[in-house]
């Protein structure tokens, strides 16, 4: 009986100690996790994401990578992938589990992370690190769509969302109907009630101005379908005649969200004739029958496209990354009166004008191995400012912008500069981090009222680039600013697709790549077609042949499981509304 005893005294003692030793190590981790703000301690992580116009892989140089690096006691090692190749590169890290510490996230891959656990779920980190994310309103419907069941399999916040709110202020949408307004002028004003008026109308102006500044020929339109996909995707993501959708399934293009109301649209936009898809068709088809479309589409790249855009070659262009560039170099020229401007809704409905990407353009996520992860997520919170995003956008304070009477203020030699140049972007950190902040190019900050572009949204570049093109094109609609043409055109300027779509099942994903090669393949028949009889026959073989790739069951299963997130999207627009107030 004694010896029980005696054991059973060992027993407590070592359960004892083993204890306190728990309590003790646990106690000595807590109290070397780095506390909020100390910044004492020099640490170094990895950043891969896509940066615009960059110094190479490596340590960087340009003054915003200086400051975030004197600002946070940080040493960033970069490393820079395209939109083209992120998949392939992030693959092939995930596969040699040597993934950076604070990476772009692949949604295709993502399911993979979760399920390895190669990513955190910042949720404990938030209260204490990220005091910014934590009390700013648009903040929150970003974190509650990420912690859905798309991108959580928890409900905990392992995506970043970064670049929310508006890539433009409306003026200038990233996609939009732009057209050369003096060509229009001077052509006569030629009808333009509807998406069907636009051929006849391009025919027009480029009668009234057959060639470009260098004296070339111009055409009605071009594009870059000399990209593979990246150009082929205009017929069915760019250009929306009918004014209510956004595709949502990648590349297979068959299922479209309504706008207004972020509900499925209730027809299969590939095979449905009336849809946006061929709507599309029918435009580019009119330009080739009327000779209107540039007969070096087929191989051109994007590069000599947006040459020619900015030499006026084209009557129509779709982009604001190529008009805006062009309308900076028009006025340059001494008395020129050449302006590329965006035409309002047709739909007269819906438009996605001005937009509120809540979510974020670009996500991030952050390595389970990472060494310093309570570091991460305070710069992730400083580079979600809009302090820092309208940093990213015009680069350090006193070089480019300075502040007049509290507010950002562009400079006079900014605004007559070409940011474009990659040794102006590199001397000054212009545009490098623009897709690594916060806030993309056209939110407002709520403070100051300025958005976060100065270069080509603020009131100072407006006012430089308000000539008597843009002052007849408010004078013909009747208004008194540019932004009230537009909001008398349509009834809601704001869309939301609030939807959210983790990676699909393999066969749904398989049969959108397979959807999307035969499109690639075959549509520039359906474009080239001789005559209008010609396009129905070529129309419809192209959708008799889209029945070998399922186009139905991809419809079908992004409208069940949309029919699955009723309650997510009544909570995501009471937030987003809460966050406008």
């Amino acid at each position: 009986m004694k010896g029980k005893k005696s054991l059973l005294l060992l027993s407590l003692t070592l359960l004892a100690t083993f204890v306190w030793g728990a309590g003790n190590r646990q106690q000595a981790a807590q109290s070397a996790r780095a506390r909020p703000g100390d910044y004492s301690k020099p640490v170094s992580f990895s950043i891969l994401a896509h940066f615009e116009n960059a110094e190479p892989d490596g340590r960087w140089t340009d003054p915003v990578t200086r400051m975030l690096e004197e600002k946070f006691n940080i040493t960033l090692e970069m490393i820079t992938v395209s939109d083209a190749d992120a998949h392939t590169r992030l693959a092939t890290l995930l596969a040699a589990d040597d993934l950076p510490d604070l990476f772009q996230i692949d949604d295709t891959l993502l399911s993979t992370l979760l399920s390895t656990k190669k990513i955190i779920n910042v949720d404990p980190y938030l209260k204490d690190y990220a005091p910014y994310s934590m009390s700013d309103k648009k903040q929150a419907p970003m974190m509650a769509y990420y912690r859905g069941s798309a991108y959580s399999p928890d409900g905990g916040l392992y995506v970043w969302g970064m670049n929310k709110g508006s890539w433009d202020n409306g003026l200038e949408p990233n996609f939009g109907f732009y057209i050369l307004w003096d060509a229009y002028k001077k052509a006569g004003y030629p009808k333009l009630d509807s998406f069907r008026d636009l051929p006849d109308a391009l025919e027009k102006m480029v009668a009234a101005c057959p060639t470009s500044i260098s004296g070339e020929k111009t055409y009605g339109a071009g594009y870059w379908y000399g990209e593979g996909q990246w150009g082929e995707q205009l017929m069915y993501w760019v250009l929306d005649p009918v004014g209510v959708s956004t595709p949502v399934d990648g590349y297979g293009g068959t299922f479209i969200i309504d706008l207004a109301n972020s509900t499925p649209v209730m027809y299969n936009n590939m095979t449905s004739i009336n849809s946006p898809y061929w709507e599309n068709m029918w435009f580019f088809n009119k330009l080739y029958q009327k000779g209107l479309l540039d007969p070096d589409i087929v191989t051109m790249k994007h590069d000599e496209y947006s040459a020619r855009v900015k030499d006026g070659r084209y009557m129509f262009a779709t982009t604001a990354w190529n008009t805006s560039p062009a309308n900076m170099g028009f006025s340059n020229i001494p008395g020129n009166e050449r302006m590329y401007i965006s035409l309002p809704s047709f739909s007269h409905r819906t438009e996605n004008r001005f937009t509120n990407n809540f979510r974020g353009e670009r996500r991030y996520a952050i390595s389970s191995k990472t060494k310093n992860p309570e570091r991460i997520i305070e710069f992730l919170d400083y580079c979600s400012t809009y302090e820092f995003s309208l940093i990213a956008s015009n680069g350090i304070e006193g070089k480019n912008w300075t502040r007049v009477n509290g507010r950002p203020t562009p400079t006079t030699e900014y605004l007559r500069s070409d940011r474009s140049d990659k040794v102006f972007m590199r001397a000054t950190g212009t545009r490098i981090y623009r897709f690594n902040s916060g806030y993309a190019d056209g939110a407002i900050d709520p403070v100051s009222g300025v958005p976060m572009d100065l270069y080509f949204f603020s009131d100072e570049s407006m006012q430089a680039r308000m000539n008597n093109t843009l002052k007849d094109f408010i004078a013909h609609y009747g208004k008194s600013s540019q932004r009230e043409v537009y909001e008398s055109q349509a009834a809601i300027t704001t869309g939301y697709n609030l939807l959210s779509f983790g990676t699909p099942p393999d066969d749904i994903k398989s049969y959108i790549d397979d959807l999307s090669a035969y499109r690639l393949k075959n549509f520039l028949k359906v474009v080239m077609a001789k005559d209008d009889t010609d396009f129905v026959r070529q129309r419809d073989a192209f959708i008799a042949g889209m029945a070998d790739y399922h186009p139905e069951r991809i419809w079908q299963y992004y409208n069940d499981e949309a029919a699955k997130q009723t309650a997510q999207v009544s909570n995501l627009m009471n937030l987003i509304e809460d966050s406008n107030q």
